[in-house]
Order: C-alpha cells, then structure tokens, then sequence
C-alpha cells in the first residue's frame, strides 16, 4: 500500500516588500486609499473598519470628550493619531489621548501625526477587530 508523504514543512515565500526606515514611513505616500502602520520597516495594510468598530470608538471619543470637558482637562483626543513604539514601527490605535501642546509637536512636523517615543500618550485604546491576533498579541506588545 503506498501513501504520498506531504512535506512538513511548507516552502516559505520571500519577503521582496520594501523596507522602510520610520522617517520614509512618516512621509509615505500610497497610490491607493489604504492607511498603512510601520512593523519592523515593513508597511502593513489595515483593513477598514466595519460600522461596529466606527461606532464602538465614535463611543469612547464622545465619553472621554465630555469627561474631558466636565473636569477642565487640557487634553485631547483624536483618532488616526500614529504612535511610534519601536525604532522602526509605528502603529494607528483607534483612539488616543494626549496634551494639546504634545498634538501641536507632533502636528509641526513633517509628516506630522505620529506621536515619537519620547511623546508618550496619556491612553491609547484599541478596539479588537476580527483579527483578534493582531490586537491580542502583535499590536499589545
């Protein structure tokens, strides 16, 4: 009796992505509507929102807001506000809450909207999505 033996180990693809530092990445510019995160100098696509995610973060924007307001706190906060968190990474966390001073930095820049690792965020929130790896494990650390 013969059985076909199916290797173990699948032959892994090459990575011929482009490798980008975190100032290129600060710069980018894609030719599609796709808003990319830096990981380790490689662009990563995130996938758009469903409308429990818009309405979920829409949520935590309009109660922090008002707690904001209510307590006289010079603090804002903003959505699509990069966070860089490693040399050359940086990711777009739904929500994210800061100085105004320190959004008015990082706005001054070129390539502004990305708060650099020496700008630390006051709280940043991530709502799970379907790829719960990506928000459990990758995105956490």
């Amino acid at each position: 009796m013969s059985q076909s033996i199916v290797p173990a180990v699948a032959e892994k693809q090459l990575d011929t992505s482009p490798t980008l530092t975190f100032e290129e990445y600060k710069v980018y510019q894609s030719n599609d509507d796709v808003q990319y995160e830096l990981y380790k100098g490689k662009l990563i696509p995130l996938a758009t929102a469903t409308v429990l995610h818009i309405k979920i973060c829409e949520y935590f924007v309009y109660k922090l807001q008002r707690y904001l307001a209510e307590h006289n706190l010079d603090l804002v906060v903003k959505t699509g506000l990069g966070v860089r968190t490693e040399e050359n990474s940086s990711r777009v966390p739904d929500v994210v809450v800061c100085t105004q001073s320190l959004l008015e930095q990082a706005a001054a820049r070129p390539g502004g909207g990305i708060l650099d690792l020496d700008e630390t965020a006051l709280l940043v929130i991530e709502v799970v999505s379907q790829d719960r790896r990506a928000d459990y494990i990758t995105k956490r650390g």
